[in-house]
């Protein structure tokens, strides 16, 4: 007997040390508390563990996505929508696709113009201002919260921007009427310098959902948007939140507020997965099961990017997140989780990675903030930045004032977001949702 409490007492020390993450996780999950163990772990000795338990963990999963050396021009379940045929395009089909693109977009917007209100344009700002002045109270620095992507830039270079957008749009399953306005993301893209031609790259922006009012907007008929540019839904709808570890704690605060707001919350998080490798994780097929066994899902949330920033080979070549060849891929899985949920009847609010901590891995989750703007203007989607909630004036902060009290907004491991910061995403999320 004593042998046996001593060996459970033991394994609750090691855990309390070494596993701390999972701990409190579990508590969450189980009984939507920590008991103030999050703050008692904080203030001891065993933060300690909990600190070189997640250098390990952190080290382990880098030297996982280097040794596997992807192959995405070879990977089995390439994109069933034409991911990697994109790299397989010629230059002239390219051009081709280019040409066909830019010809139907002139005709869009001919005939948005022609059906367009003359006062649209001031609705627009005041819903725009209105929404985002709703969400205020969250954080004190969010007031003045500003993205700092747009420095350092340079004239803006199309051609990379161009390629993405192609590989989003032209092979895209979402059908598109030319009636129908988009849903546009505000964005002046910039160029960012890198050490070469072929790591050009539009530099991310201050990017935000364009609350475009006309009525009751319909955009791809997918997200219906209110007079005040906030996302319809019924009471009684399922809201599916899908992403790596950044989104398990919004995942676990939206199952505690969104069914005061007669939502349902299905939650798919999971820690270590991304879109780029389908080898050990599939969102894809996840999502497409989910739905198909959850009729009521009409709006999926995802936040996914930080596994995602490694180099891949194709074709005995290593392209890394700058090229435009890795972000033509990269967006070619993005537009599959589009057209999955699409296909089931579903919107997309996708929400941007906050900034991080490392100025190198801040600079590559940008580019793929990017990716997924230029994704919601294409295909139809809401985008939803997260620095301002968890960041003060887009620098990395523990820490963010709010009222008389320092409120902590992120770990100890400079990317993920606290119990607090995930929190007010989450409330942030439901302030964006009129439920009728």
């Amino acid at each position: 007997m004593l042998r046996f409490v001593s060996t459970l007492l033991f394994a609750l020390l090691f855990s309390a040390f070494f596993m701390q993450g999972s701990l409190l996780y579990y508590l969450e999950q189980r009984f939507h508390d920590d008991f103030g163990l999050e703050e008692w772990l904080r203030r001891s000795p065993f933060r300690v563990g909990g600190e070189i338990y997640e250098k390990i963990a952190n080290g382990a999963d880098k030297l996982e996505q280097r040794i596997k050396g992807e192959d995405i021009s070879k990977d089995e379940d390439a994109s069933p929508h034409g991911g990697s045929e994109n790299f397989k395009k010629s230059t002239q089909d390219r051009m081709a696709e280019n040409q066909a693109l830019q010809s139907t977009r002139a005709r869009d917007h001919d005939v948005s113009q022609s059906v367009k209100p003359q006062d649209s344009k001031p609705q627009a700002h005041a819903a725009k201002n209105s929404a985002l002045n709703n969400s205020t109270h969250h954080l004190k620095t969010r007031d003045s919260a500003q993205e700092p992507y747009a420095q350092n830039s340079a004239p803006q270079n199309s051609t990379s921007q161009n390629s993405v957008s192609q590989s989003l749009a032209t092979t895209s399953s979402v059908p598109r009427s030319s009636s129908a306005p988009q849903n546009p993301v505000t964005a002046s893209a910039t160029l960012q310098s890198g050490e070469n031609s072929d790591s050009q790259l539009p530099a991310p922006q201050a990017l935000e959902q364009n609350l475009t009012t006309q009525g009751s907007v319909e955009v791809d008929a997918k997200i219906s948007l209110s007079d005040d540019g906030k996302i319809r839904l019924n009471a009684g709808d399922e809201v599916l939140f899908m992403g790596d570890s950044l989104m398990q704690y919004v995942g676990m605060n939206a199952k505690k507020f969104f069914p005061k707001r007669s939502l349902r919350v299905i939650d798919l998080s999971k820690q270590s997965t991304g879109l780029a490798s389908k080898k050990s994780f599939d969102w894809q097929k996840t999502l497409d099961t989910a739905l198909r066994e959850n009729g009521g899902v009409k709006l999926v949330v995802v936040l996914l990017g930080a596994n995602d920033v490694w180099e891949y080979r194709a074709g005995g070549k290593t392209y890394g997140i700058k090229t435009p060849r890795w972000r033509e891929f990269y967006a070619s899985r993005v537009r599959e989780i589009y057209d999955t949920a699409h296909s089931h009847g579903a919107g997309v609010l996708w929400l941007a990675m906050p900034c991080m901590q490392k100025p190198d891995f801040e600079e590559k989750t940008q580019l793929l903030n990017q990716i997924y703007a230029d994704a919601s203007m294409a295909l139809g989607g809401y985008f939803m930045q997260t620095t301002p909630l968890v960041c003060e004036k887009g620098v990395y902060k523990t820490y963010l004032q709010s009222g008389s009290k320092l409120v902590r907004v992120r770990q100890d491991d400079g990317i993920h977001m606290s119990k607090e910061g995930c929190e007010a995403v989450a409330k942030e999320i439901l302030s964006r949702i009129e439920v009728e």
